[in-house]
């Protein structure tokens, strides 16, 4: 059934109808969250989040990202990765598949709970999962989206964030959670560690947070950085004898060995 409708998304007079469709047939019977099988492993999603929805009707969600990110991983043979930002854990299960050990954080309560549910129906033992942030500072966080469907786009709340000019206050969905001092999580050495940060331009804070486990580890990331903020943290990862090696969109990668 999934594959005839991802046929059929494809063709121009359905595109939008099928989405649209499938997506109220859901909400008319209170179906909430279906589970799918994507390169052997099971996930489960909610067609009201734009990314689960791309990845039901797409099969795709940063594909060429990560199928990269496995190729780094068996190249310089890495048993240990770090995703910082996992939502619902698309990285966290695809990578979990491999003979590797994974780390996620996801703050949002309702996406971790996704996370954990992932975890449990691939039976994961490799993959360990926490409901907090990473960043520089351990305290009470407020973290907020403009569409409350829309938990991918979940940022830690800052005044100073540019994207909040674009929205008034009143109409944010805010929600608390928690925020941990990378440094005082993440306490390996002497490892060859691959690191995914996606977290909603507050990459710079993680990684002043985890300044530690970069000097003491060989370290290959993939960070997410949107145009504003791409020179302060190419200049600040250079600083720290990173190079920057590869892109992919808005998907950098660097290492420092």
């Amino acid at each position: 059934m999934i594959s005839i409708i991802r046929i059929l998304v494809k063709i121009k007079i359905f595109k939008r109808l099928i989405p649209s469709l499938t997506k109220k047939i859901f909400e008319l019977f209170n179906i909430k969250n279906i589970i799918i099988k994507k390169e052997g492993i099971f996930l489960s999603i909610n067609l009201k989040n734009p990314i689960d929805r791309q990845i039901f009707f797409k099969d795709d969600y940063e594909e060429e990202q990560i199928n990269y990110l496995k190729r780094l991983i068996k190249k310089y043979n890495i048993k240990r990765f770090i995703d910082i930002g996992a939502h619902i854990g698309i990285y966290s299960s695809l990578i979990s598949n491999e003979n590797i050990k994974v780390i996620a954080f996801e703050p949002y309560k309702k996406s971790f709970e996704q996370l954990k549910l992932n975890k449990q129906l691939n039976n994961f033992d490799n993959l360990t999962i926490n409901n907090y942030a990473l960043s520089d500072e351990s305290k009470k966080i407020t973290m907020w989206v403009s569409e409350k469907e829309k938990t991918g786009g979940m940022s830690i709340f800052d005044k100073n964030d540019e994207e909040l000019k674009k929205y008034e206050n009143k109409n944010l969905m805010k929600v608390e959670a928690d925020s941990f001092i990378g440094d005082d999580v993440l306490k390996f050495e002497k490892e060859i560690l691959a690191i995914k940060i996606d977290v909603e331009r507050h990459e710079y804070k993680v990684l002043k947070g985890i300044n530690k486990l970069l000097k003491k580890n060989d370290v290959v990331i993939q960070v997410e950085i949107f145009k504003k903020r791409q020179n302060d943290i190419i200049r600040y990862l250079k600083e720290n004898n990173f190079i920057n090696f590869h892109s992919i969109n808005n998907d950098f990668y660097f290492k420092n060995f």
